[in-house]
């Protein structure tokens, strides 16, 4: 019998070869169930949300709130601002919407590039589409007189513009924040509390963008110590970092307040294209209600 041609036996090899059968068709991704919130009324600054003596000088006027801020180191002031009761409730909030998302797949953006742990709560910039879980523009423009008073060589009458949020401090996750200045003209940061234990903020004085590492001034030194509801209003230029934290879970509701205007118009009052009069390259600035 002759020998098979090469071809042949290619064509017998190939024969006997199976196409793999078709993968069946992946199903479609389950869509995340929605977030269904415990306590629906810790998204919203309604009746209840703000501290009864902030409430009472909201309502008597911009003297009352600048009487209730207390000077507690070289450009920072503290006052209570939200309730006890809604600080707990927005906290709780906070847990069971970083559960969901852990437990649904879903990936929650980052509050700022620095903290890895939070939750963006209202970002009305202009920078990037708008997210709104709760409308902060109320408390922004509650505090815009005071921060005109407080603030005016940072552009305090001019607040048009916020980016709000949560951060979350554990021991398992972010425990400090470096040394750093905040995208901000003006920063309201206030505790929402947890059992916590550490994580003192400190600060060093304000510089404007070319000064950031310079040397700081004795003068210039100040520690906070979060207390819950309690809000501590400084420049956002005014360079800080948070202290590690040693235990407990540590959440803060931070608003960060621009000048949209002023920055849109290169004013130098931001500090954004050089050195300012507040900068305290030179000497420690000296702030007075």
């Amino acid at each position: 019998m002759p020998r098979p041609s090469p071809l042949q036996l290619l064509r017998r090899v190939l024969g006997r070869v199976r196409p793999a059968p078709k993968a069946a068709p992946r199903p479609a991704p389950t869509p995340p169930s929605p977030y269904v919130p415990a306590r629906p009324e810790a998204w919203c600054l309604g009746e209840g949300a703000f501290h009864p003596r902030y409430a009472a000088a909201l309502a008597a006027g911009p003297e009352a709130l600048a009487k209730l801020a207390e000077p507690v180191g070289p450009g920072l002031w503290a006052l209570p601002v939200l309730s006890e009761p809604f600080c707990a409730a927005l906290r709780a909030e906070v847990a069971r919407k970083q559960a969901w998302a852990a437990r649904e797949g879903v990936e929650l953006d980052a509050p700022n590039s620095m903290n890895r742990y939070g939750l963006i709560l209202d970002s009305q910039t202009g920078d990037e589409a708008p997210t709104t879980l709760i409308d902060l523009t109320p408390l922004r423009e509650a505090l815009l007189p005071l921060a005109s008073r407080l603030f005016p060589q940072h552009g305090g009458a001019h607040l048009d513009q916020h980016h709000g949020f949560v951060v979350t401090y554990t021991l398992g996750g972010d425990r400090d924040l470096a040394f750093h200045a905040d995208d901000a003209e003006v920063t309201l940061n206030l505790c929402l509390g947890g059992g916590f234990e550490g994580g003192e903020l400190y600060f060093e004085g304000p510089r404007c963008i070319n000064h950031h590492d310079t040397p700081t001034h004795a003068e210039e030194r100040a520690a906070w110590a979060h207390r819950p509801g309690v809000a501590l209003l400084h420049a956002g230029a005014n360079r800080h970092g948070a202290l590690p934290l040693t235990a407990g879970r540590r959440d803060n509701l931070i608003l960060w307040m621009r000048a949209g205007g002023l920055r849109a118009a290169g004013d130098a009052r931001t500090g954004l294209e050089g050195c300012v009069g507040w900068c305290g390259a030179s000497h420690p600035t000296q702030s007075s209600p």
